[in-house]
């Protein structure tokens, strides 16, 4: 009943203002309100402006009043104190002094009690102001896909290896009418919060789960896909998709990935047997093979790249139901993912657009584009997981300049950046270098201070004879290979000081003397290089690089 009078009155002000002046003292604007809000853990914040019109009728202090609508039924109108809701008419502020022209205030409620997820009315005024309304939805836990239980896929079923379709369409796993692309049902959309440089492709991503499995979690985070899994990707440049990607989980417990060229009419795309390169637009794009699609998608990274708690916990619009929610969320609603809800709150990689940390960035961005390969256990040395140790990785730079994995302050004689530079890395699939992740990698090195000593070698330096004649020896044989700077390439791994010391010289010399089948000459089993000179070698690979500014 109080509740009734006060709006009574209020309206009654209100019309009896309106009637004298054309505006009222005070204009209220929600500003920036967005379509959905997630509170899960976390508080409402919502921006209210206050432009002044009129101060000679602003006397004294003013309260403002925040309204919500609750969406039941019947509707259940609350006001938003300072602590919470409330059922009685308490003003969220009291004794508001107004002196500026315009005022910009954060309504924020750090005591939301567990509500359902729906569309809510926002309202707020002053005594002598318009009243400002929106409407958004908010709620715990949002979900994207609100259908229980989860929407049953008949078509996109993992198929054997030998009966890979030839054509997208028969894939079962998406419609193609007139060009036009559509997902069948069952098949989820999904992305990531740090995106893999794929030479400035915009990619979409989707899955799908057989429908009585579910994804686990791993001790490191990444999600383990069930059999009959399949994940694909549409590749665009310039808004014109050319290639979709499968991954599939087959029957025997393996994976393969499959790469669909697209049709030049754009009808369909088939499928590629063998790598292919082609030019798009202004750049050579290529299409890799499924044996290539494994030199990255590895047994040691899980097969499965950039699906792992930090990369999904986002937002994530699903376009089936129009809303925008908390994609883990989502899939937990929909029985496709188990985890543990308390343990991922805080776990998540910085988004581009936002301003974290350049450590934290850098990090991230290395973490996503090389550690499929820089890990234990895997194709290339160090371990470039978020979760890693670099400090061992940082070094100082000395006179005459060296050449490490990281010099602190100095890219130009890191060969992280060097490799960039050159478009190394990643090794394959690019023909474009990622010149934002250049310079962020630059600017985060150029900020390091801190650094390991090097590890002392187990040899005395050669004589300059001795030198010279072991580096024309190293440039002869090796170089071509693990690079002039000893950095390594497509072809040799990087023979850095601090390795090969970690290395031991015994082992060094065993290497050089029966090489590597496949890969390494046998240098000494064929008599190329006589004893003598394989042990100047090991000896020689213990020093750091001091030749390339000659």
């Amino acid at each position: 009943m109080m509740k009734q009078i006060f709006y009574i009155l209020l309206c009654s002000y209100w019309l009896n203002l309106a009637a004298e002046t054309n505006e009222p003292p005070i204009s209220l604007n929600f500003k920036e309100v967005k379509d959905d809000y997630y509170i899960h853990n976390d508080p409402l914040s919502i921006k209210l402006e206050t432009h002044i019109n009129d101060k000679s009728l602003i006397t004294e202090p003013v309260d403002l009043w925040v309204n919500i609508q609750l969406p039941t039924a019947p509707k259940i109108d609350l006001f938003m104190t300072a602590n919470g809701f409330s059922p009685n008419p308490e003003p969220f502020k009291k004794n508001m002094i107004l002196s500026n022209d315009s005022i910009e205030t954060i309504l924020e409620f750090s005591n939301i009690p567990a509500i359902a997820a729906g569309n809510y009315v926002f309202s707020a005024y002053y005594k002598l102001s318009n009243r400002a309304i929106t409407e958004i939805r908010l709620g715990d836990h949002l979900h994207g896909l609100d259908t229980d239980p989860r929407p049953q896929n008949t078509s996109c079923i993992a198929p054997a290896r030998s009966a890979i379709p030839t054509k997208l369409s028969k894939t079962g796993c998406v419609t193609i009418v007139d060009g036009k692309i559509k997902p069948v049902i069952g098949v989820i959309p999904y992305n990531v919060n740090l995106l893999f440089w794929s030479d400035g492709a915009f990619k979409e991503r989707w899955m799908t789960i057989p429908a009585d499995k579910t994804i686990t979690i791993n001790e490191e985070g990444r999600w383990v896909f069930p059999i009959g899994s399949i994940l694909f990707k549409h590749f665009y440049l310039q808004d014109q998709i050319f290639e979709t990607r499968l991954l599939v989980h087959h029957d025997d417990n393996g994976w393969a990935g499959y790469s669909y060229e697209w049709d030049a009419d754009g009808l369909d795309a088939t499928l590629l047997e063998s790598e292919k390169q082609k030019q798009i637009n202004a750049q050579t794009w290529i299409y890799p093979s499924s044996e290539q699609c494994l030199e990255c998608h590895t047994k040691n990274a899980g097969y499965v790249l950039g699906l792992e708690t930090r990369q999904m916990n986002r937002l994530q619009h699903y376009p089936s139901s129009n809303r925008t929610s908390p994609q883990i969320d989502s899939l937990i609603h929909l029985g496709v993912l188990k985890i543990d809800g308390n343990k991922y709150d805080q776990v998540n990689f910085p988004q581009p657009q936002y301003n974290m940390p350049l450590e934290q960035r850098a990090r991230a961005y290395l973490h996503t584009n090389c550690s499929y390969c820089h890990r234990p256990g895997g194709k290339a040395p160090h371990d470039f997981r978020v979760t890693a140790d670099f400090s061992k990785l940082y070094y100082k730079q000395s006179n005459p300049r060296q050449y490490h994995i990281i010099t602190v302050g100095d890219p130009k004689h890191s060969l992280i950046s060097l490799k960039m530079h050159k478009g190394e890395m990643p090794p394959l699939g690019s023909t474009v270098v990622n010149k934002e992740g250049v310079e962020l990698i630059d600017e985060w090195i150029n900020t390091l201070t801190d650094y390991s000593t090097p590890p002392t070698p187990s040899c005395s330096p050669l004589s300059s004879v001795e030198f010279e004649k072991t580096k024309k020896i190293y440039f002869d044989k090796c170089a071509y290979c693990h690079g002039e700077l000893r950095e390594g390439s497509k072809r040799g791994k990087s023979l850095l000081a601090e390795n090969i010391i970690e290395l031991g010289i015994e082992k060094t010399k065993d290497s050089i003397f029966y090489g590597k089948k496949g890969a390494m000459p046998a240098w000494g089993e064929t008599e190329v290089l006589s004893q003598e000179q394989i042990e100047l070698m090991a000896c020689y690979l213990q020093y750091p690089v001091t030749y390339s500014d000659e």
